[in-house]
């Protein structure tokens, strides 16, 4: 017996502003929207096009996520990374955590979704040799 929350194969999603177009129009969003965790993926995407500062080692967790506008087709998607805090490993003195808020912005600058991630970084970056 197929459990109630999967969906079946006439409705594989629940949230149909996903996917149609007719749907879409009709909900709250009044069209076609990208569901949170799609929105999460593409910020994972511009965060490594950036490119991984020397030193970082784990994420050690989230805060305060937030979806403020929905991500529509045809956005052009933007990050932008704002160091809150930096403080000292209590338990690993070659080590600092820093506190990053991570804000999505479409093409008209409108924020889209924000959260602050804690990060480990190493204290001891040792040098590139080419």
């Amino acid at each position: 017996m197929r459990p109630k929350w999967l969906p079946s194969p006439k409705n594989r999603t629940r949230f149909p502003f996903h996917v149609d177009r007719e749907q879409a129009a009709k909900s709250i969003h009044g069209g076609l929207i990208a569901s949170g965790e799609y929105t999460m993926a593409i910020k994972q995407i511009l965060l490594h096009r950036k490119g991984i500062p020397p030193g970082v080692m784990v994420s050690l967790g989230s805060d305060e996520l937030r979806y403020l506008k929905p991500v529509r087709a045809g956005d052009r998607i933007s990050v932008r990374l704002e160091v809150l805090e930096k403080r000292e490993s209590r338990s690993k003195p070659d080590r600092s955590i820093v506190r990053v808020r991570t804000t999505l912005q479409n093409q008209d600058n409108t924020d889209l979704l924000t959260y602050i991630e804690n990060v480990l970084i190493a204290k001891n970056i040792p040098e590139e040799t080419s």
